[in-house]
């Protein structure tokens, strides 16, 4: 899940200044049970939702760690917020090193096509094929000029997860956020396109699908999301904080996969951003350090990962008017975006008491709405 710059742009604003009101109940994941780990994803949950509400989005979500030491994140998004299902793009390649490469493109709703196992946005899409794989297919202009084009192939090895029904309930009117876990763990070939030469692309992925119907403020504060890439273990986190409307709640969704197979899944990690310090910017506190300790089926993961600098900082509203950026600024959100990777240990301390060091990639967004 990300809030993308696309997205962002458009739905603040559109926002008006919402009244305090008394908190709401929140009902995470209802359902969900040890085996979920065992019963897959049901036929639909490829296919896009389509929900009619004005608040509705979902995103196709995909982190992508190249063995070249690139990253890549994607998002595929469908929002009802500009015009009804209207498709966008949003890409951010960081590459190995120098600086990042985005790509950010609206299109008009008569782009959008799609079926039960393929949603494409122009040029743009992904497909789950017969065999099970995935093809994800890209083409963007590149913001300060160029092109980006991708035709990689995503292999699942570990199956697809949903946590209960997939649901987080927000309040008592309906309201949802969903997400289903397509594949904790893919084999990524293929190749990429930037600068006129072409590039071999091999690695792994994590992809999802998300819906919600409520606009992303009233959903959360605050998103911290991260991958752990190794070959003997991947780690999927995504969590938030609900405003004060519902609570001022925690809700989290992790996965736990060695390179075949599901291991365990819980929604009450101890996750701790710690050593924080401010901003100069945004005035937001950053964590210096990332501590989160994993406990299920008699396992125990810890990793303990340095963040001392983020790979970089997005203010969300920087290219929109300075009159209507310093208002939204003022009254409703103030949406920054900071990504980090970094390479991380993971200590894996198994049922038989046996422990091991695992060396891996971390790599992780934290967003914040509005804090």
């Amino acid at each position: 899940m990300t809030l993308s710059p696309v997205l962002t742009r458009s739905v603040l604003a559109l926002f008006a200044a919402a009244a305090v009101q008394a908190s709401e109940p929140v009902r995470p994941f209802p359902g969900s049970s040890p085996t979920d780990l065992t019963r897959g994803l049901p036929a639909t949950a490829f296919q896009p939702r389509l929900l009619p509400e004005r608040e509705a989005i979902e995103s196709y979500s995909l982190w992508i760690q190249l063995e070249d030491g690139a990253s890549l994140l994607v998002s595929l998004l469908i929002s009802n917020m500009g015009r009804p299902r209207q498709p966008a793009v949003a890409v951010s390649l960081y590459p190995a090193s120098g600086p990042r490469l985005e790509a950010n493109l609206e299109l008009p709703p008569d782009a959008l096509s799609h079926s039960a196992t393929r949603v494409q946005a122009g040029r743009n899409s992904l497909e789950q094929l017969t065999d099970g794989r995935y093809r994800l297919r890209l083409a963007v202009p590149l913001k300060g000029g160029g092109d980006l084009s991708a035709d990689l192939t995503l292999a699942p090895t570990v199956p697809p997860y949903r946590r209960g029904e997939g649901r987080v309930e927000l309040g008592s009117s309906r309201r949802f956020f969903e997400l289903m876990v397509l594949f904790p763990r893919a084999r990524v070939e293929g190749q990429y396109t930037y600068g006129g030469t072409v590039r071999p692309a091999r690695g792994m992925a994590y992809g999802d699908h998300t819906a919600q119907n409520v606009w992303p403020h009233h959903i959360a504060n605050r998103w911290f999301n991260f991958r752990f890439f190794s070959d003997e273990l991947v780690v999927a986190c995504t969590s938030f904080v609900t405003p004060p409307r519902f609570g001022t709640r925690p809700v989290a969704h992790v996965v736990v996969a060695d390179a075949s197979r599901l291991l365990f899944a819980t929604d009450q990690p101890d996750l701790q951003l710690r050593r924080t310090a401010r901003d100069p910017e945004s005035s937001y506190l950053i964590p210096q350090e990332v501590h989160t300790v994993l406990t299920g089926d008699g396992m125990r993961i810890e990793l303990n990962v340095p963040t001392p600098r983020p790979l970089e900082r997005l203010y969300l509203l920087q290219d929109l008017n300075p009159l209507l950026r310093a208002f939204l600024r003022t009254f409703i959100a103030r949406p920054y975006t900071y990504r980090y990777r970094v390479p991380a240990v993971a200590r894996v301390t198994q049922r038989d008491g046996s422990s091991s060091r695992v060396n891996g990639t971390f790599l992780a967004e934290l967003i914040f709405v509005n804090e």
